[in-house]
């Protein structure tokens, strides 16, 4: 999800450069903004859960403060462009060009053991010793005797990921923490 984020929220910084009338700029500024907060959302996750537990409160922290870094960066570019459209263009291509990175980031260990895409897993646990770890203590915590999805759950017709947003307090608790952020 952090790549088709960042794919649109670079998108949108371009058009915003771009677009000459007020309207158009607004919505694609807004829509910039609504992919930042998936990004945010979603790096906070990857963060997380790929952080052993003594550490967990590392990415919460270092998120934040890369995020305080780029606004005081932010504020010497626009010291630097004399236009605003040169701004938002040098907001945008360096987006562009860091796109590839985004392709390194491992994928959720939870996503991929609840899709039962175990062979990712173990590839990841091949990669080195402190992926392993992680991985181990969370496979741990989720329980040896499910590692191994049965036949009969993956015959089974999975249920839409969507039907989590029928829940009014899962609703609730998005709209709270989606404002807070």
């Amino acid at each position: 999800m952090v790549t088709v984020f960042s794919v649109f929220k670079a998108a949108t910084a371009l058009c915003s450069g771009l677009f000459p009338s007020a309207a158009l700029h607004l919505a694609a500024r807004f829509m910039a903004g609504i992919m930042a907060c998936g990004i945010n959302m979603s790096c906070f996750s990857l963060g997380v859960e790929w952080s052993l537990p003594r550490y967990r409160s590392w990415p919460p922290a270092l998120l934040s403060f890369s995020f305080s870094l780029g606004i005081m960066g932010l504020a010497g570019a626009a010291y630097l462009c004399s236009t605003v459209e040169q701004l938002y263009l040098s907001m945008a291509i360096p987006q562009f060009l860091f796109l590839p990175l985004y392709l390194s980031i491992p994928d959720s260990p939870r996503w991929l053991f609840l899709k039962g895409r175990l062979d990712i897993l173990e590839q990841y646990q091949a990669r080195s010793h402190a992926y392993r770890k992680t991985l181990d203590q969370l496979l741990g915590l989720m329980g040896k005797e499910d590692q191994r999805p049965s036949e009969t759950c993956s015959s089974q017709k999975r249920s839409c990921d969507l039907v989590h947003f029928r829940s009014p307090a899962i609703m609730l608790r998005l709209f709270v923490m989606s404002y807070i952020g």
